[in-house]
């Protein structure tokens, strides 16, 4: 809602206005600026779920789906949309958190390198996909790190396990989804169909962190997740003849 707090900043600023709330719902900001004017904000998500919505009780089929296929697009955008900077992400806390983070995934590489639960970890770093290494775990070839693409847009959680198709250690995507398929079948799903991100033939693994808890208890319980991946992937008696 930061453009309805820059609107209200602009009109209460400018000579021979005023500014008087009148919203009655949330997702429907509305406000009063004087002469018998008033100044109403919708977003696209809103305006297109209630043409959806009008369209399905006009029993319009189709224009309800392209209103649909509309939405979506419009939701894609605001998922990619800059997000206003708040005082409190540049100060060292947001540092610190990501350089926690940083720690956390190098941490867990090393006890998976340990152990033999992992192994051929090769270095992978990028500004626009994030920090991680590509590695190979349970037979399949894989990256592990701090992925951005994912992050914001289907788990709530900053660490992931991509498992890539194709590759040359790896086996084909419909191997990984038989051996997977406790995960794949869990609600929700912990292993996610690529193509949900432009990640077609690849399953993505969100490794969920513990909340509120010391950062041992955090490292055990990502190692434990990637333990019980690569068990998975390494069980012959989840494949098919």
């Amino acid at each position: 809602m930061s453009l309805w707090a820059e609107l209200r900043e602009r009109v209460t600023g400018a000579g021979g206005l005023e500014w008087r709330d009148a919203t009655r719902t949330p997702d429907l900001p509305c406000a009063d600026v004087g002469g018998g004017r008033r100044l109403l904000f919708m977003s696209w998500s809103t305006l297109l779920g209630r043409m959806a919505s009008s369209a399905a009780g006009a029993l319009e089929t189709a224009t309800e789906l392209d209103i649909r296929q509309l939405r979506g697009l419009a939701d894609r955008m605001d998922a990619d949309a800059f997000l206003p900077v708040r005082a409190e992400e540049l100060g060292p806390g947001f540092a610190r958190r990501m350089a926690g983070l940083q720690r956390l995934f190098e941490d867990a590489r090393q006890r998976l390198e340990d152990s033999g639960i992992a192994d051929d970890f090769r270095p992978f770093a990028s500004a626009a996909a994030g920090h991680g290494r590509y590695m190979t775990i349970g037979g399949s070839h894989a990256w592990l790190g701090i992925w951005y693409p994912a992050w914001p847009s289907l788990r709530d959680t900053p660490l992931w396990l991509p498992l890539i198709a194709g590759a040359d250690r790896g086996r084909p995507i419909e191997e990984t989804r038989r051996r997977l398929a406790p995960l794949v079948m869990h609600e929700p799903s912990d292993a996610i169909e690529g193509a949900a991100i432009d990640r077609p033939g690849s399953l993505l693994v969100p490794i969920m962190l513990p909340t509120g808890v010391a950062y041992e208890a955090v490292l055990d319980a990502v190692v434990g997740r990637l333990t019980e991946v690569a068990a998975l992937l390494a069980d012959e008696s989840s494949t098919t003849s």
